[in-house]
């Protein structure tokens, strides 16, 4: 007999459905409830003057995902379990486990290494700070790219009380400005 892998078990239990707007809903076989919605992950920069040399740079992400709609599917099951998946649908709009990694562009080197978030729910901020060499140059504003890989629950099914979220990779890669100095 051959073996079952993850992604054709998944398949077994689950069923796709294209929106049409970019993304997919995937549904467990016994869902109560599917939200839609994702994570929206924006970075700012408090101080974005760079010195040569040395520095520092702070960066604040925050989640801007906002839940568009909580779709009822089954009212198949019981009261706690159905009431409980509810509430875990909220979750999908929540970034996890985010590894933030900073590339250096024209004079401004990056010394660090990628940086771990563990989590960043919808509505709130997290801060990340890289180590930078700014170099002599013509200076001036530079974007600096910042790659995001996270997961992101898709879907989560709750059975006799137990949990099952369904999380899926995720990424995205967004500009930070930066003012490298002039020389002189």
């Amino acid at each position: 007999m051959k073996p079952i892998f993850p992604l054709q078990l998944l398949c077994a239990f689950a069923v796709i459905v294209s929106l049409g707007c970019g993304e997919d809903l995937i549904f467990f076989a016994d869902d109560h409830y599917k939200a839609v919605g994702m994570p929206e992950i924006v970075a700012s920069v408090a101080d974005p003057v760079l010195a040569v040399g040395k520095d520092v740079l702070v960066v604040t992400l925050a989640n801007d995902g906002r839940l568009e709609e909580l779709i009822p599917i089954s009212g198949n099951g019981s009261r706690e379990d159905i009431s409980r998946e509810m509430a875990e649908e909220m979750h999908g709009i929540d970034a996890l486990d985010i590894t933030a990694t900073l590339a250096g562009t024209g004079p401004v080197g990056v010394d660090s290494g990628p940086q771990h978030i563990e989590s960043l729910p919808a509505g709130s901020l997290a801060s990340v700070a890289f180590n930078l060499t700014v170099g002599g140059g013509e200076g001036g504003w530079t974007s600096l790219p910042l790659r995001l890989d996270y997961e992101r629950q898709v879907d989560v099914s709750v059975s006799d009380g137990e949990v099952s979220p369904l999380l899926l990779p995720a990424n995205a890669t967004l500009e930070v400005k930066v003012l490298a100095p002039h020389p002189g």
